[in-house]
């Protein structure tokens, strides 16, 4: 059985991408992490407290976090997706340009990436990358096939996503895409 798997469903393209699948009866299980004295059922309840009672056999939430090895996600739902056709969506992202919040960026962006793209490569058959335009940095003409041009970033946003979608296409073993709203 088909099951998309989803990081920053959350968020706002989360959001609606969780939906659009779940309104034409697809399975959806989304990956939440505790967050603000919340656990990740707790905040998936605030979020998507609808979903849950209308989709009940075909929406789950999964407690786990992109910024540990493995996505702090147990041994018994990674037995259980081994079952699933699997397409993971990875859309958690920090988008601060703040130059306080450099360190978070960097670990969320590439780091969570890291460790998501890990993890997909055990469990998924399909991956889906979101990253961003602003990966072409400062190139004055960018293609979308291309990644390195010889840009200059303006800031540690796009670097960080330019370093995740990198590790993306040289480490994913999976069919992959990546989209660059």
């Amino acid at each position: 059985m088909k099951t998309h798997l989803v990081t920053g469903a959350t968020g706002f393209v989360g959001k609606y991408l969780v939906n659009a699948f779940l309104e034409k009866g697809e399975r959806v299980w989304i990956i939440v992490r505790p967050l603000n004295n919340l656990s990740a059922g707790e905040r998936a309840n605030d979020i998507f407290h609808d979903h849950l009672v209308r989709w009940p056999n075909t929406f789950r939430v999964v407690d786990g976090n992109i910024m540990v090895e493995g996505l702090g996600i147990k041994d018994s739902i990674i037995a259980e997706l081994k079952n699933h056709e699997v397409i993971f969506w990875h859309l958690a992202a920090n988008l601060s340009f703040a130059a306080e919040n450099r360190a978070d960026v960097q670990k969320t962006n590439y780091i969570g990436t890291v460790n998501v793209v890990k993890f997909a490569n055990k469990v998924a058959k399909r991956f889906m990358h979101m990253s961003t335009a602003y990966v072409c940095g400062n190139a004055a003409s960018f293609k979308e096939d291309e990644l390195y041009k010889g840009q200059k970033f303006r800031n540690h946003y796009e670097k960080s996503k330019f370093e995740a979608e990198k590790y993306v296409r040289d480490n994913c073993k999976l069919r992959y895409i990546i989209f660059r709203p």
